[in-house]
């Protein structure tokens, strides 16, 4: 009896929800529901702004990636391996921001070849991303184990260096 009733209420408020709902759409002349555009669709400009701002956006993400490469073979200095570890997760917070924006310009319209453009370079950015970025962990494992010990002591680098260390045998020689 107890499921019975269970299930009744579940009927209830599943009824109740479409006619709360129901007032968020009109209804077109031939009966279908026509979504309100503009209360339901992606706003980018919660992103960016525009097409502009999203172009430099562009170009300054690829020039953060190309800075990274600075830090390859000075991992044996700490602050190059913090300067490294913020950097990198600022640039990789962008190419996030440039994927995001050309997958909901994307969905938008899927007409429009844009949003696939837009796709394409965040998928690139990504791959240069890996390539200069792919360094890191190698030249941290092949540092002298003093060096290891004094970062894995060190409250900025210990839990990096533990993470690393615990799987060292995952990654890939360089």
């Amino acid at each position: 009896m107890i499921q019975k009733r269970y299930g009744y209420l579940k009927l209830v408020v599943i009824i109740l929800v479409m006619v709360i709902a129901v007032p968020q759409t009109a209804w077109a002349d031939n009966g279908s529901v026509q979504i309100n555009r503009d209360k339901y669709s992606w706003k980018l400009s919660d992103i960016y702004p525009n097409k502009n701002a999203y172009e430099q956006a562009y170009y300054g993400t690829l020039k953060q990636v190309e800075n990274l490469k600075q830090y390859q073979g000075r991992m044996k200095d700490k602050s190059a391996v913090l300067s490294f570890v913020i950097d990198s997760n600022n640039t990789y917070q962008s190419i996030k921001d440039l994927a995001a924006y050309g997958t909901l310009y994307n969905a938008l319209n899927v007409s429009d070849p844009t949003g696939i453009t837009y796709l394409n370079r965040a998928q690139q950015a990504a791959a240069k991303y890996g390539s200069q970025t792919a360094f890191f962990i190698p030249e941290l494992l092949a540092l002298p184990e003093s060096i290891q010990k004094q970062y894995l002591a060190d409250p900025d680098l210990g839990p990096l260096m533990i993470e690393i260390l615990s799987n060292q045998n995952t990654y890939l020689p360089e």
